[in-house]
């Protein structure tokens, strides 16, 4: 499930042309997020989480969420995707655990 962002930017750089880095980054990392996102990666990242087909996601967390600034929302959408991973026994990815501590201290 998480290697289909990885997946994802080889295929549109090999098969669509796409060599614009930003872009290719942000289909790489949009299931995991990383460290120091770009605004573009960490939009992709909030978007996919979020979009209504979740059925995981309320409108209360989408409601509670939109006022935050991008590096609050991005922390709020980590941590709401590692607990949903910890409820259901997903394995949560290390790129995830390092965009988390890296939010802990900048939005402490």
């Amino acid at each position: 499930m998480l290697l289909h962002g990885r997946a994802g930017a080889v295929l549109a750089s090999e098969k669509l042309g796409i060599v614009d880095e930003d872009i290719l980054d942000a289909v790489r990392w949009h299931t995991t997020g990383k460290r120091d996102m770009p605004g573009l990666t960490a939009v992709l990242y909030i978007a996919d989480y979020i979009e209504p087909g979740r059925k995981h996601i309320d409108n209360e967390f989408r409601l509670r969420i939109k006022e935050l600034n991008l590096n609050r929302l991005v922390m709020e959408v980590v941590r709401s995707s590692i607990a949903y991973c910890r409820m259901k026994g997903y394995s949560v990815a290390e790129q995830t655990f390092m965009l988390y501590h890296d939010l802990e201290k900048k939005v402490s």
